[in-house]
């Protein structure tokens, strides 16, 4: 359990973060430490992406909040990513730091309260694909994600320089190891994806919500089992089941967040799609790009009802099939 530190301690370290161009909010137990009704947003809009360097705000949450830490969001609201090293979780952790020391060493590093270590890179920007691991043990942190920041009890600065642009090199030998191309950026509005790639990167929590709508506009293109087009509802089934395959599923995940608020709009995206789709103002050339041929999903399998949420382990592709 954290140390128990009043807010004033909180505050300060916060607000010298902020000074230091990092937006912050504050967590308890590394989870928001204010609703949104304290916040005075609306749902979908707490949490991390409440992060601020205001320092107004912040000493406004500190006095409204019980923090015991506080953290900085990760990906394009602060401009860095974290390779998170928890060595705790995999015995394999620490050979993969050692192994791939001489891309991590030189770019700033914090201690973790459970011995880990943050690795604090760069953000290299939009159209890179980032998974949510890179090996067992070793999570990334971009967009969508968290760490809690020096200042918090327990959190130690071990190497105190500037973050260093993110080592590609990381990045396509982790994908590569997931059975990947270790091709690294997304592609043009994920136009060019496959369905299986995009349903990974659903399951992966590597996108959600681009993924999603991709292909929600491709499914009144694809044929049910019986041969007729898909239905609106079998759509939304087929949709919510996918997503709900997503290691973001789980409610400790940095995009849970994320992942219940896009999960949300299932209804809304199917129910666009098919408008669309039926609008005359969609040319045949638009909905030959969100076709793409038959789904690499069972959709037979797929559209069965009551899915148990969360991948119970990492899984591949064809695991995906065999379990639904």
């Amino acid at each position: 359990m954290p140390v128990a530190v009043k807010p004033p301690a909180i505050l300060d370290a916060a607000l010298e973060t902020a000074r230091q161009g990092y937006p912050v909010f504050f967590t308890r137990d590394k989870k928001p430490a204010l609703s949104n009704t304290e916040l005075g947003v609306k749902k979908g809009q707490g949490g991390f992406k409440a992060a601020t360097t205001n320092p107004e705000k912040l000493r406004k949450y500190a006095a409204l909040s019980e923090a015991t830490e506080f953290a900085v969001p990760t990906g394009a609201a602060s401009g860095i990513v974290v390779v998170d090293a928890d060595f705790y979780k995999s015995p394999e952790a620490k050979q993969w730091v050692e192994d791939n020391w001489d891309l991590l060493k030189d770019t700033r590093r914090h201690k973790t309260r459970s011995g880990g270590l943050h690795f604090i890179f760069n953000d290299p920007g939009n159209g890179i694909r980032f998974p949510a691991t890179l090996s067992e043990g070793i999570d990334m942190k971009a967009t969508g994600g968290y760490v809690c920041w020096i200042g918090t009890p327990n959190y130690e600065l071990e190497n105190d320089v500037e973050a260093q642009p993110f080592p590609m090199k990381l990045l396509e030998e982790a994908m590569k190891a997931k059975g990947a191309s270790g091709k690294v950026t997304v592609g043009s509005a994920f136009n060019d994806a496959t369905d299986e790639e995009l349903v990974a990167s659903i399951h992966q929590a590597l996108e959600l919500y681009p993924a999603l709508r991709t292909l929600s506009y491709r499914l009144p293109t694809r044929m049910a089992p019986d041969g007729k087009p898909l239905n609106e509802v079998s759509q939304v089934q087929l949709l919510t089941n996918i997503m709900d395959m997503s290691v973001a599923a789980d409610p400790l995940h940095d995009r849970h967040e994320d992942w219940e608020d896009r999960r949300g709009k299932i209804p809304d995206l199917v129910r666009s799609a098919n408008e669309k789709h039926h609008s005359p103002m969609m040319t045949a050339e638009a909905a030959a790009a969100f076709a793409k041929g038959d789904s690499l999903v069972d959709k037979e399998k797929m559209i069965a009802a009551n899915r148990p949420i969360g991948p119970q382990r990492e899984t591949t592709l064809e695991d995906i099939e065999a379990r639904v």
